[in-house]
């Protein structure tokens, strides 16, 4: 019974999310205990730490945005010996230029010819549509996101389960040992 507590804490799991121009994110463990006081960093592609954060009290941290072309990052939890999370986010997940995006928009790349009236002016193109949508889209959902990945963690693993059925075969053995305790007493 006292050793199922410190077992659920093997699995660490931490997610993060662009808002309003910061990384906002969450530390837990398996079966939803948050992971408070953890020390979390974000890590470039190179293994580099840009910047670190302590979670709160319900698990939570803010860092702030990592400069574009240095990703993906990685999003690194630490919960005590051995107990780590990690979660990768890339440019399209930070509402960064992706590499093909900056090449396309490049000096080298061919230019469109200039519009011809003012009003051609003021209207976006499609991509920069896109990607400001995006922005707004993945912004809007980045709470979803992270309750999803939590709610796919399995509530029950195998471990429970055997646990659980030891448990009951262990009452079943007690309750036999009284009845037969009882009959021979008689």
């Amino acid at each position: 019974m006292w050793a199922a507590t410190p077992a659920l804490a093997h699995r660490v799991n931490v997610f993060a999310y662009e808002e309003g121009g910061k990384l906002v994110g969450e530390g837990y463990f398996a079966g939803g205990v948050k992971a408070t006081g953890c020390k979390v960093e974000l890590v470039n592609a190179k293994g580099k730490v840009l910047a670190t954060a302590t979670t709160d009290d319900k698990g939570r941290f803010t860092l702030p945005m990592p400069p574009p072309g240095q990703g993906p990052y990685k999003v690194l939890l630490h919960a005590g010996p051995g107990h780590m999370g990690s979660y990768t986010l890339t440019a399209e997940d930070l509402g960064q230029p992706t590499p093909e995006a900056q090449a396309s928009s490049s000096p080298t790349a061919p230019q469109t010819a200039a519009p011809s009236s003012a009003a051609a002016q003021n209207c976006l193109d499609i991509k920069t549509l896109e990607r400001v949508v995006g922005r707004v889209v993945d912004a809007k959902l980045g709470p979803v996101k992270a309750e999803l990945a939590r709610l796919s963690e399995p509530a029950v693993n195998v471990r429970d389960v055997l646990c659980g059925v030891g448990y009951i075969l262990g009452l079943m053995g007690i309750g036999i040992w009284a009845y037969t305790r009882g009959k021979q007493a008689k």
